[in-house]
């Protein structure tokens, strides 16, 4: 009986998307991005110290690694990945985990990205919380 109601809703639902299609109406698309419109890097996750972070940035090449460092101290390296939905899809992104010291205080903190092929370059702050 299940796969008779599977059959039965697959049937439905190609009937429906045929209709659509024939009326004229209009898919949905995912538009590609360029990096322009993205922020250089973003930080999230738990903002508190010895937490795990994730540090994102885009615009690196695919297979680069990009050192990833919290008010100057180097906490991580990543290699860039291949970034899907960008208009040049030869550019890559980290979104990478990196954990702040046990030592940060809480406020405002400055996280940077730096490709250690393109020389790309980017910087963004976040705040650390306390209880």
């Amino acid at each position: 009986m299940t796969l008779r109601k599977q059959l039965s809703m697959t049937l439905i639902c190609s009937l429906c998307f045929v209709l659509l299609v024939t009326m004229g109406a209009a898919l949905p698309r995912i538009l590609p991005r360029s990096v322009a419109d993205m922020p250089p890097i973003t930080v999230h996750g738990l903002l508190y110290p010895d937490e795990t972070i994730y540090i994102r940035s885009f615009g690196f090449s695919v297979g680069e690694p990009v050192t990833m460092s919290v008010d100057g101290v180097q906490l991580g390296v990543a290699t860039a990945r291949r970034a899907l939905y960008i208009i040049n899809n030869d550019l890559g992104y980290i979104d990478a985990p990196v954990t702040l010291p046990s030592t940060t205080t809480p406020g405002i903190h400055t996280a940077q990205t730096v490709g250690q092929t393109t020389g790309r370059v980017a910087n963004g702050t976040f705040t650390v919380k306390s209880d």
